[in-house]
């Protein structure tokens, strides 16, 4: 029960050029208590100066009035009936309502300084209020937040020659602020709204500074280098009058680096890149699941370190490949537990992510294309004893499955496209407990689209196809660690069948 109308306007007189893309769209769903809601629209000019110099200016809307959440299943009741809903998600008539706002403006100068200075900011509103699917007494299960998120960038990128080699460098620093008044209630099996569990201001600050600088050691080989130090202060002011002040404040600084080296023999390019990167805890993931005031006082950032290596270039005559081996080591991952009907946040000491990835593109004859990749990968826990006491060192990381791959056919010509595409996704552990699993699956999808051209340069689409072909059952999503309800999946859709029409005026 889908349905989507969409609008796109644009062009240029002179300096000037705009563009304009408004979009309605209604769901029913495939399960019960899955319907929803959206509206879009985009909005952007531009405005050339003398010497290369540029002004952007953009603004957008969004309205969800609704969208219903069906809530997870256990395997038992997807294998019963995969189109019902939690119960206590249609009880509670769960879902969310969504309202923002925003704009952004994009200064780009080539012309006053010797290399290109760009200056960007932005500033958005939202609104939002989720019923979550779930009631016992006393659940916090209607969150709420007023949003404000504004920020700014600035960067310069210069050319240069150094020694005879190409130099380029680039350097910039960039800053943003978050503030959300913060409610969070308790609705009964009635959905009477009982008690206020949360009124907070929660504000987040972060600014970073950051470089690059790529030489070119030979015609044959260059090197990248990057660095990025960036700080971040999360701050809670409780405004509810109760026994526990929740009012707190954490601050965090850490760099982040990267060296890329890449070589080029024969039209092929090797390469390889090592960075580091960290993730802090967000506001949510901070809650302290030992019910104390302020934040989880063990909660550290995520540490990783990412390592990949490969190759890619023409294939013969006809095409192209990627090949690519990784290895992701995370130190203090953050993974979601379950307590009391309510989601909080751990380390994990370490895990573990490595594989290998490949890709084709070729191109037989004249109007036909083959897609193929394929991934197959071991996610781990290397070190990892719960909160709970819980050893799962050496278990697999739930959500992600050890191997998945695609291949697409499609013939184009001057009248219309025709495309089949199949996708098998290999089998994903639900807990770190590797208690619950998914089964493997494989979805096939054709598509087809024929054209006509009409008076005035107009052209007129109809497309059409059907998704999942052979009405394969399985899950497309899984909540991870609903280990009280073993409510982790949330099944896909059977075999759709959709249709459009498309005008160009």
């Amino acid at each position: 029960g889908f349905r989507k109308a969409n609008l796109r306007a644009g062009g240029a007189s002179g300096p000037w050029a705009h563009h304009l893309s408004a979009t309605a769209q209604a769901l029913d769903g495939h399960r019960d208590q899955s319907a929803s809601e959206k509206r879009l629209i985009r909005v952007s000019g531009t405005r050339l100066f003398d010497g290369g110099r540029e002004l952007r200016l953009i603004a957008g809307a969004m309205d969800t009035p609704f969208a219903e959440d069906p809530g997870g299943l256990t395997r038992e009741q997807m294998a019963e009936d995969p189109t019902q809903a939690d119960p206590d998600a249609v009880l509670l008539d769960a879902g969310q309502t969504v309202d923002q706002q925003d704009v952004g403006a994009v200064w780009t100068d080539p012309d006053t300084l010797p290399g290109e200075l760009t200056a960007r900011a932005f500033a958005s509103r939202r609104d939002f209020q989720q019923q979550l699917p779930f009631v016992y007494p006393g659940a916090e299960n209607r969150v709420g937040y007023q949003r404000v998120f504004y920020g700014t960038r600035l960067e310069y990128a210069d050319e240069a020659v150094w020694a005879g080699r190409p130099v380029e460098g680039l350097v910039g620093i960039d800053a943003d602020r978050q503030v959300d008044d913060r409610v969070r209630h308790v609705v009964d099996a009635d959905r009477v709204v009982r008690d206020q569990t949360v009124d907070e201001r929660q504000t987040a600050t972060a600014t970073g500074a950051f470089a690059r600088l790529g030489v070119a050691l030979t015609e044959a080989t260059g090197v990248t280098l990057g660095l990025r130090l960036d700080r971040l202060r999360l701050a809670v002011d409780d405004r509810l009058a109760n026994p526990t002040d929740e009012s707190g404040a954490r601050a965090f600084t850490e760099p982040s680096t990267g060296l890329g080296i890449t070589h080029g023999l024969g039209g092929h390019t090797f390469y390889a890149n090592v960075t580091t990167a960290f993730e802090t805890p967000t506001f949510v993931e901070l809650a302290d699941p030992a019910g104390g005031g302020g934040f989880n006082p063990d909660l550290e950032p995520q540490q990783a370190v990412n390592r990949e290596v490969g190759v890619r270039g023409p294939a013969g005559g006809a095409g192209s490949y990627e090949l690519a081996v990784f290895s992701v080591r995370v130190r203090d991952e953050l993974v979601p537990f379950e307590q009391d009907g309510r989601t909080f946040y751990e380390n994990a000491a370490g895990t573990r992510r490595e594989g290998i990835e490949a890709g084709l593109e070729l191109v037989p004859a004249a109007g036909w294309t083959v897609q193929g990749a394929v991934t197959l990968a071991d996610y781990r826990f290397t070190e990892f004893e719960s909160r709970a006491g819980d050893d799962y060192t050496g278990n697999r990381l739930p959500g992600l499955p050890p191997y998945h791959g695609d291949l697409k056919v499609r013939r184009e010509g001057q009248r219309g496209f025709a495309e089949a595409a199949l996708r098998h996704v290999g089998p994903v552990y639900a807990d770190n407990a590797n208690s619950e699993e998914t089964d493997p699956y494989t979805v096939a999808d054709l598509r087809a689209g024929w054209h006509w051209s009409l008076a005035g340069d107009r052209r007129l689409t109809l497309f059409g196809g059907v998704d999942n072909v052979f009405d394969a059952a399985y899950a497309a999503n899984v909540r991870v660690n609903m280990t009280n309800t073993r409510a982790y999946y949330e099944p896909a859709p059977g075999r759709t069948f959709h249709a459009g029409l498309e005008l160009g005026l």
